[in-house]
Protein backbone atom coordinates (compact mmCIF):
# COMPACT_ATOMS: atom_id res chain seq x y z
CA UNK A 1 0.00 0.00 0.00
CA UNK A 2 3.32 2.50 0.17
CA UNK A 3 3.21 5.64 -2.17
CA UNK A 4 7.26 5.38 -2.49
CA UNK A 5 7.04 3.82 -6.19
CA UNK A 6 5.12 6.75 -7.25
CA UNK A 7 6.93 9.37 -5.40
CA UNK A 8 10.39 7.52 -7.12
CA UNK A 9 8.66 8.05 -10.29
CA UNK A 10 7.18 5.05 -11.34
CA UNK A 11 4.49 4.94 -14.03
CA UNK A 12 2.11 2.09 -13.08
CA UNK A 13 1.10 0.53 -16.50
CA UNK A 14 -2.16 -0.82 -16.80
CA UNK A 15 -0.71 -4.61 -17.34
CA UNK A 16 1.69 -4.43 -14.51
CA UNK A 17 -1.39 -3.57 -12.36
CA UNK A 18 -3.28 -6.27 -13.58
CA UNK A 19 -0.49 -8.66 -12.93
CA UNK A 20 -0.13 -7.33 -9.45
CA UNK A 21 -3.67 -7.78 -8.67
CA UNK A 22 -4.30 -4.26 -8.42
CA UNK A 23 -8.12 -4.19 -9.81
CA UNK A 24 -11.55 -4.59 -8.92
CA UNK A 25 -14.09 -6.33 -11.14
CA UNK A 26 -17.33 -4.66 -11.77
CA UNK A 27 -17.15 -1.40 -9.43
CA UNK A 28 -19.61 1.31 -9.14
CA UNK A 29 -18.65 4.95 -8.10
CA UNK A 30 -20.14 8.90 -7.89
CA UNK A 31 -18.08 11.36 -8.02
CA UNK A 32 -18.80 13.86 -5.24
CA UNK A 33 -16.14 16.95 -6.19
CA UNK A 34 -13.99 17.86 -9.32
CA UNK A 35 -11.39 20.50 -10.29
CA UNK A 36 -9.39 21.14 -13.19
CA UNK A 37 -6.50 23.52 -12.36
CA UNK A 38 -3.15 24.80 -13.95
CA UNK A 39 0.25 24.08 -12.74
CA UNK A 40 2.79 25.94 -14.06
CA UNK A 41 5.66 24.77 -11.60
CA UNK A 42 4.88 21.39 -13.00
CA UNK A 43 4.18 22.65 -16.55
CA UNK A 44 0.51 20.93 -17.09
CA UNK A 45 -3.12 20.72 -16.70
CA UNK A 46 -4.83 18.56 -14.21
CA UNK A 47 -7.69 17.20 -13.70
CA UNK A 48 -8.22 15.66 -10.28
CA UNK A 49 -12.30 14.04 -9.76
CA UNK A 50 -13.31 12.90 -5.96
CA UNK A 51 -14.99 9.90 -6.02
CA UNK A 52 -16.76 7.76 -3.27
CA UNK A 53 -16.47 3.51 -4.37
CA UNK A 54 -19.95 1.93 -4.17
CA UNK A 55 -18.32 -1.47 -3.54
CA UNK A 56 -16.63 -0.72 -1.01
CA UNK A 57 -17.04 2.52 0.80
CA UNK A 58 -13.61 3.94 0.29
CA UNK A 59 -13.35 7.55 -1.32
CA UNK A 60 -11.05 7.17 -4.32
CA UNK A 61 -9.25 9.99 -6.45
CA UNK A 62 -8.67 9.94 -10.35
CA UNK A 63 -6.31 12.24 -11.27
CA UNK A 64 -5.40 12.96 -15.43
CA UNK A 65 -2.24 14.92 -16.05
CA UNK A 66 -1.83 16.93 -19.73
CA UNK A 67 1.27 18.19 -20.14
CA UNK A 68 1.37 21.53 -21.97
CA UNK A 69 3.60 20.29 -25.17
CA UNK A 70 1.12 17.37 -25.22
CA UNK A 71 -2.27 18.80 -24.21
CA UNK A 72 -3.48 18.32 -27.18
CA UNK A 73 -3.15 14.88 -27.53
CA UNK A 74 -4.68 14.01 -24.43
CA UNK A 75 -8.57 13.82 -23.84
CA UNK A 76 -9.37 16.41 -21.14
CA UNK A 77 -11.52 15.17 -18.36
CA UNK A 78 -14.65 16.50 -17.26
CA UNK A 79 -17.13 16.48 -14.19
CA UNK A 80 -19.75 13.34 -13.90
CA UNK A 81 -23.08 13.75 -12.77
CA UNK A 82 -24.11 9.90 -13.70
CA UNK A 83 -23.11 6.28 -11.75
CA UNK A 84 -19.69 5.02 -13.38
CA UNK A 85 -20.11 1.31 -14.09
CA UNK A 86 -16.65 0.30 -14.40
CA UNK A 87 -15.69 -3.35 -15.03
CA UNK A 88 -12.18 -3.22 -13.80
CA UNK A 89 -10.98 -0.41 -11.57
CA UNK A 90 -7.11 -0.42 -10.96
CA UNK A 91 -6.17 1.07 -7.84
CA UNK A 92 -2.91 2.44 -7.67
CA UNK A 93 -0.91 2.25 -4.00
CA UNK A 94 -1.81 3.97 -1.39
CA UNK A 95 -3.15 5.24 1.84
CA UNK A 96 -7.06 6.50 2.98
CA UNK A 97 -7.50 8.02 -0.58
CA UNK A 98 -6.11 5.71 -3.27
CA UNK A 99 -6.23 7.05 -6.46
CA UNK A 100 -7.58 4.71 -9.02
CA UNK A 101 -8.17 4.38 -13.07
CA UNK A 102 -10.18 2.70 -15.83
CA UNK A 103 -9.97 1.80 -19.24
CA UNK A 104 -14.21 2.17 -19.86
CA UNK A 105 -17.00 2.63 -18.45
CA UNK A 106 -21.02 3.21 -18.78
CA UNK A 107 -22.84 5.70 -16.64
CA UNK A 108 -26.47 5.06 -15.21
CA UNK A 109 -28.40 7.96 -14.09
CA UNK A 110 -27.95 7.94 -9.94
CA UNK A 111 -30.85 6.72 -8.04
CA UNK A 112 -31.74 7.41 -3.85
CA UNK A 113 -30.43 4.24 -3.39
CA UNK A 114 -27.25 5.25 -4.34
CA UNK A 115 -27.28 8.61 -2.11
CA UNK A 116 -28.70 6.20 0.42
CA UNK A 117 -26.18 3.89 0.43
CA UNK A 118 -23.23 6.24 0.46
CA UNK A 119 -24.84 8.12 3.90
CA UNK A 120 -24.51 4.87 4.98
CA UNK A 121 -20.67 4.88 4.61
CA UNK A 122 -20.28 8.24 6.92
CA UNK A 123 -18.69 8.08 10.04
CA UNK A 124 -20.77 9.04 12.34
CA UNK A 125 -18.51 10.38 15.12
CA UNK A 126 -16.28 13.42 14.85
CA UNK A 127 -13.40 11.62 17.50
CA UNK A 128 -12.67 8.11 15.77
CA UNK A 129 -12.53 9.79 12.02
CA UNK A 130 -10.08 12.67 13.77
CA UNK A 131 -7.64 9.28 14.96
CA UNK A 132 -7.90 7.74 11.70
CA UNK A 133 -6.72 11.32 10.04
CA UNK A 134 -3.49 11.65 12.82
CA UNK A 135 -2.73 7.92 12.68
CA UNK A 136 -2.12 8.77 8.83
CA UNK A 137 -0.35 12.36 8.62
CA UNK A 138 2.18 10.47 10.69
CA UNK A 139 3.65 8.93 8.06
CA UNK A 140 6.33 10.69 5.88
CA UNK A 141 4.91 9.64 2.80
CA UNK A 142 0.96 10.12 3.34
CA UNK A 143 -0.99 12.95 2.20
CA UNK A 144 -1.71 15.27 4.72
CA UNK A 145 -5.02 16.29 3.75
CA UNK A 146 -7.41 13.55 3.55
CA UNK A 147 -11.01 13.05 2.28
CA UNK A 148 -13.71 11.51 4.64
CA UNK A 149 -17.40 11.32 4.48
CA UNK A 150 -19.15 12.71 8.11
CA UNK A 151 -22.36 12.65 8.97
CA UNK A 152 -23.10 15.59 11.73
CA UNK A 153 -25.68 16.66 13.43
CA UNK A 154 -26.22 20.56 12.66
CA UNK A 155 -23.84 23.01 11.17
CA UNK A 156 -24.09 26.41 12.76
CA UNK A 157 -21.82 29.41 14.12
CA UNK A 158 -20.30 28.91 17.88
CA UNK A 159 -18.27 31.65 19.53
CA UNK A 160 -18.14 33.84 15.49
CA UNK A 161 -16.85 30.28 13.66
CA UNK A 162 -18.28 27.94 11.64
CA UNK A 163 -18.63 24.47 13.29
CA UNK A 164 -20.25 21.11 12.81
CA UNK A 165 -21.47 19.23 15.53
CA UNK A 166 -21.94 15.31 15.72
CA UNK A 167 -24.44 13.14 17.46
CA UNK A 168 -22.20 13.21 20.66
CA UNK A 169 -21.87 16.55 20.69
CA UNK A 170 -18.19 16.76 19.61
CA UNK A 171 -17.30 19.41 17.43
CA UNK A 172 -15.03 20.38 14.33
CA UNK A 173 -14.33 23.67 13.06
CA UNK A 174 -15.01 24.01 8.91
CA UNK A 175 -12.25 26.34 7.12
CA UNK A 176 -11.62 26.91 4.05
CA UNK A 177 -8.40 25.81 2.14
CA UNK A 178 -5.25 26.78 3.18
CA UNK A 179 -3.75 27.29 -0.09
CA UNK A 180 -4.62 30.82 -1.43
CA UNK A 181 -5.44 29.36 -5.29
CA UNK A 182 -8.25 27.01 -3.87
CA UNK A 183 -12.38 28.63 -3.77
CA UNK A 184 -13.35 28.92 -0.27
CA UNK A 185 -16.82 27.25 0.18
CA UNK A 186 -17.18 28.18 4.20
CA UNK A 187 -19.40 31.28 3.26
CA UNK A 188 -21.59 29.53 1.19
CA UNK A 189 -23.37 28.09 4.12
CA UNK A 190 -25.21 31.00 5.16
CA UNK A 191 -26.88 30.67 1.43
CA UNK A 192 -28.25 27.55 2.08
CA UNK A 193 -31.70 26.35 3.65
CA UNK A 194 -31.96 24.90 6.89
CA UNK A 195 -32.51 21.65 5.85
CA UNK A 196 -28.89 21.31 4.42
CA UNK A 197 -27.36 22.46 7.96
CA UNK A 198 -28.82 19.15 9.83
CA UNK A 199 -28.62 15.81 9.51
CA UNK A 200 -26.82 15.62 6.53
CA UNK A 201 -23.55 14.18 5.51
CA UNK A 202 -20.66 16.12 4.51
CA UNK A 203 -17.38 15.31 2.32
CA UNK A 204 -14.77 17.37 4.18
CA UNK A 205 -10.84 17.65 3.56
CA UNK A 206 -8.50 17.53 6.42
CA UNK A 207 -6.02 20.21 7.73
CA UNK A 208 -3.86 20.03 10.27
CA UNK A 209 -2.76 23.55 11.88
CA UNK A 210 0.95 23.11 12.41
CA UNK A 211 0.51 26.83 14.58
CA UNK A 212 -2.48 26.21 16.65
CA UNK A 213 -2.20 22.42 16.43
CA UNK A 214 -5.88 22.46 15.45
CA UNK A 215 -7.55 19.75 13.19
CA UNK A 216 -9.58 21.78 10.35
CA UNK A 217 -12.40 20.58 7.79
CA UNK A 218 -13.01 22.11 4.51
CA UNK A 219 -15.85 21.26 2.95
CA UNK A 220 -16.63 20.24 -0.05
CA UNK A 221 -19.55 18.22 -0.89
CA UNK A 222 -23.43 17.80 0.71
CA UNK A 223 -25.02 14.41 0.78
CA UNK A 224 -28.70 14.22 0.78
CA UNK A 225 -31.28 11.41 0.75
CA UNK A 226 -31.98 12.85 -2.98
CA UNK A 227 -28.89 14.46 -4.24
CA UNK A 228 -25.76 16.11 -4.10
CA UNK A 229 -24.57 19.74 -3.57
CA UNK A 230 -21.38 20.56 -4.95
CA UNK A 231 -19.95 23.45 -2.73
CA UNK A 232 -16.63 23.60 -4.13
CA UNK A 233 -13.52 22.21 -5.12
Amino acid sequence: DSTIAAWLGHAWQIREMRDMGMVQENAELVQLAFRSENDPARQEFVETGIWVNLSDERVELTQNFRPYRAAGQIREEDAVYDVAQVKELFIYPGDMNPRVRWEEMSPRSPETADYRKIRSFAEKGFAPAVKAVKSQIKSPLADKSPLMLLHYRRIGIAENVLVMEDTSGDRLVLADSPSATDPGTCHLFSLLSPEYLQNQVLLVRFHHNLVTRQMLAEPLTIVTETEIVRLGY
